[in-house]
């Protein structure tokens, strides 16, 4: 219901296995789950397969479904745990970087 998840500022509650943090869909259409952590590790993993699953199931009709990982800290549990899979999780370290320039008026 886009209503309804237009009311969970930039979340996607599926309803039955929590709310992802980003769900997009791709040019190509395939779907992607993004997970944003300051720290994470391998429960992360436990989390996106439950929404991949859900995705899936629910969502897919064929397409494939894709797990990003966004974090600023990556425990080694993680590292090992992204490893094992052979769906297609990625990784990515997150880094924001702001800067200011001048006023304007």
């Amino acid at each position: 219901d886009p209503e309804q998840q237009l009311r969970k500022e930039g979340k996607f509650n599926t309803g039955v296995v929590g709310e992802m943090d980003l769900f997009f869909r791709a040019r190509n259409g395939d779907l992607i789950i993004c997970e944003l952590k300051r720290q994470s590790d391998d429960q992360t993993i436990g989390q996106l397969c439950r929404y991949w699953g859900w995705a899936k199931e629910h969502m897919a009709q064929g397409r494939h479904v894709h797990g990003l990982v966004l974090a600023q800290e990556v425990g080694e549990t993680l590292r090992y745990a992204i490893k094992a899979t052979n769906e297609g999780i990625t990784f990515r370290q997150l880094t924001l970087d702001v800067s200011m320039g001048p006023a304007t008026r």
